[in-house]
């Protein structure tokens, strides 16, 4: 899909309603250049560190509701992905507190309008992207709570349950990998007659 200036910008401008979404503070439009406020950490990294369970809920609490903000307005966000979800971090204490959790990167954003749900093109980071969009299948908001989903397992067992951890696999191996992985923690007989 294009990534196309207008309609990126259209994307934010309709998610501006939205909680929990990192809108451009600036642009340079004549280079197709959009300014972003800096963040503290995001949420691959920080899953690492020494954070409680209670801290971690409370982020993906707001990160669902910016996803469902968007849902609302049949927008897409078709990259979930753990470094999309941006996090400020609370000054002064002594643990590590987030005081702004907000989703990042809407460039593969779409507008769904009425019961659209685009299909041939596998948006998004391998490791998080749906079942069906690895196979040019339909994306849309079901997309976005796969890959939420996979956020929380990732953030309660600190494990890429899905990660290809060869660098030299071909893409056709990690995407081979990938969805042998899910089906593996996933899939029964019914659903893996459904993807082929």
């Amino acid at each position: 899909m294009p990534q196309e200036w207008d309609a990126r910008n259209q994307i934010y401008h309709v998610a501006a309603r939205c909680p929990h979404i990192r809108l451009p503070v600036d642009a340079v439009p004549e280079r197709r250049i959009q300014v972003f406020g800096y963040l503290d950490e995001h949420l691959l990294h920080l899953a690492q560190k020494d954070v409680s369970l209670a801290q971690l809920k409370g982020i993906l609490k707001w990160t669902l509701e910016g996803i469902a903000s968007l849902h609302e307005l049949d927008i897409s966000c078709n990259d979930i992905k753990t470094d999309n979800m941006l996090i400020q971090i609370r000054t002064g204490t002594s643990s590590i507190e987030a005081e702004q959790v907000l989703i990042t990167d809407l460039e593969d954003a779409i507008h769904l309008g009425p019961g659209g749900v685009p299909k041939g093109a596998p948006l998004g980071n391998i490791v998080w992207r749906n079942p069906e969009a690895h196979v040019e299948g339909p994306m849309g908001t079901l997309s976005d709570i796969f890959a939420f989903g996979s956020i929380c397992i990732y953030v309660v067992t600190k494990m890429l349950i899905f990660a290809v951890n060869n660098p030299d696999s071909s893409e056709d191996d990690k995407l081979g990998t990938v969805l042998f992985r899910r089906m593996s923690y996933f899939a029964d007989e019914i659903g893996f007659q459904g993807l082929l």
